[in-house]
Parts: C-alpha cells; structure tokens; sequence
C-alpha cells in the first residue's frame, strides 16, 4: 500500500522511506543527523510500543485513523525524556452507515470486524516495531476559533503503510516523572510550543495531591466527566480514556470501559498520580491514559475485582 489520503495508507506510490529516528521526527534541535522536517516519508525502526492500538478519530468523511504511540529505543531501560516519543497514526476501512444514517468505524478486538490499517490490530506495550509513514505537525483549523484553543499543533507519523512487528519484545521505558506544579500546567497549555514539541506523544507521570474537579452527569454527582476524564483543580489538566475506551467492549470487558471511582460524602476525589501522553483530544491538550488500572493512583475501582469471577483485572 502507498501512503495516499490524509492520515492513512492508500494507492500510489510504494511504502519507502528514509531512515530516521523518532528525535529527528520531532525536530529535536540536537538530534543527530539534524531534524528531517515535515511532510516527509520516513522510516522509524526498532522503536517500542508504549500503548494498545486505538481509534484516533473518525472524520465528517468517514475516515478512521488509528494510532499507536511508540518510544525511541535509547530510552529502554531507563525513563522517557524530551522529544523521545511520537504517535504513529495509520488510516483504515472508511465507517459504514447503519440503517439510521449513523457511520461507524470498524470495531478493534470483534472477530469479524477489520480496521484494515497497517497497525497490527494487537499490538502491545513493549512491541518492537518499523513503521514506514510520513512526518506530520498537526492541528485543525477549527481550534483557532475555540475558547483557549491551542495555537501548537501535535507531531505524529501519519498516512503510515508499514507498521510491522520484528518479533522482539522489550520492557518499556518508565515514564518521566513531573512533580512541580508549573510544568503539570504546562501540559495543559495552548500556547506553549517548546513544551509540546518536546514531550507531547511521550508518556510521563504527574505526582502530587490532585483534587478532582467534582462533575454532573446526567444530573448525579460524578468524579469523572461524561467524556470519562477526571479533571484535576487548579490545572485544568484532563486526563482521558481515548485509548482504552472502547464502548462496543465494555459489557463483556471491563478493560475496555471507562474509570470508575465513587464521589466521596466529604470533599473532592483526591489522586497521587497519573500516567498518560501528551495529546492534543480535538484543540486540548491534556494527557490520554492507556490502562485504567496502572495509569492512575488510586486504580479504577473495578480493577480489584472486575475480572472474570471477580479476579483482578489483567488490562493491557
């Protein structure tokens, strides 16, 4: 497949690339071989899994992109640092209507259901990869018209072909971790392009003593909002379950439904930690969590004993 049409692969021409690394994707200043630039086919080998694979967005046309976020390979074994990560984001199967008129992308993990992108459908945190896609700055049109919409657009490889497993599989890199609160805000910011270039797609760790702002849904109290974000007093900072989620699944795996966390009689919901990457959910950046169960501190409620006879979750 070729890499023709917006954020995916298509016909065309064939799915090369020039050898790069995730550092001279993101336009690291001190990458070696100096950044490569946008719009420009490359070829990432040897980078590393950091999330499952996941419906990235379904276009008013009825485009699904798909998308994984990975790790350069240096920082196995160590934690993540600036610039060392990047979504890979591959087109699929274009949304089917039903018999209302509403369009739906393929479903992820259904037997009988095919995304049809070049991301391996069970991808796993800690999978080597070599993905062929092209060097992409992101972000739509419509975010200069929201309130606080960002003004920084999101790296990622897109309109990726070639998203093959090479059969290693390797610890992931622990999270870089951020404790002061000024760089907690930073996450969140719209504006601030140093920050975004250099840790979005990276996946990094808050500490501290987060209040959970308290939320209506459907006129009851809830910790988290009706999107399935808990969002942190003080910073604004969401934290999602874009990756994970995954509405078709949730009856008969609770892996795939959203956080659950009880409002408390007295006070906000407090939390120690996170762990997400930094992404840009429509014109807002915040971090987006890959498993309910290790991303936050306290863990989702059900995952003591959400599994099959009330065993603990084994999410991925």
């Amino acid at each position: 497949a070729g890499m023709g049409g917006a954020g995916g692969a298509g016909g065309g021409s064939a799915c090369t690339g020039t050898e790069a690394t995730i550092y001279q994707v993101n336009n690291d200043p001190a990458a070696a071989g100096g950044p490569i630039g946008n719009k420009v086919a490359v070829h990432l080998k040897g980078v590393v899994a950091m999330s499952q694979k996941f419906l990235v967005t379904k276009s008013n046309a009825g485009r699904c992109l798909w998308g994984v976020f990975v790790s350069a390979p240096d920082v196995v074994g160590a934690t993540t640092k600036e610039y060392s990560g990047v979504m890979v984001v591959s087109r699929g199967t274009d949304a089917v209507a039903d018999p209302d008129g509403t369009t739906y992308c393929p479903k992820l993990g259904v037997v009988g259901e095919t995304p049809g992108d070049a991301i391996p459908d069970d991808v796993k945190r800690g999978d080597v990869l070599n993905v062929i896609g092209m060097t992409d700055y992101f972000l739509l049109n419509n975010c200069a018209g929201e309130v606080n919409g960002s003004k920084v657009p999101q790296r990622q490889v897109s309109n990726s072909c070639l998203v093959e497993k090479t059969g290693d599989t390797v610890k992931p890199p622990d999270p870089h971790v951020f404790t002061d609160a000024a760089d907690i805000l930073e996450l969140t910011s719209p504006t601030n392009k140093d920050f975004h270039d250099k840790w979005g797609n990276v996946k990094v760790r808050v500490e501290g003593q987060f209040a959970a702002v308290p939320q209506m849904v459907n006129n009851k109290p809830s910790v988290i909002t009706q999107f399935g974000e808990v969002v942190l007093e003080g910073s604004n900072l969401a934290i999602g379950d874009k990756i994970y989620y995954r509405g078709y699944l949730k009856a008969t795996n609770a892996c795939h439904d959203g956080p659950k966390f009880t409002v408390p009689m007295n006070g906000p919901y407090m939390f120690d930690a996170f762990e997400g990457f930094g992404y840009l959910n429509y014109c807002t950046w915040g971090l987006q969590a890959n498993n309910k169960c290790l991303d936050y501190s306290p863990a989702s409620e059900d995952c003591a004993a959400g599994g099959p006879g009330g065993t603990p979750l084994m999410c991925p």
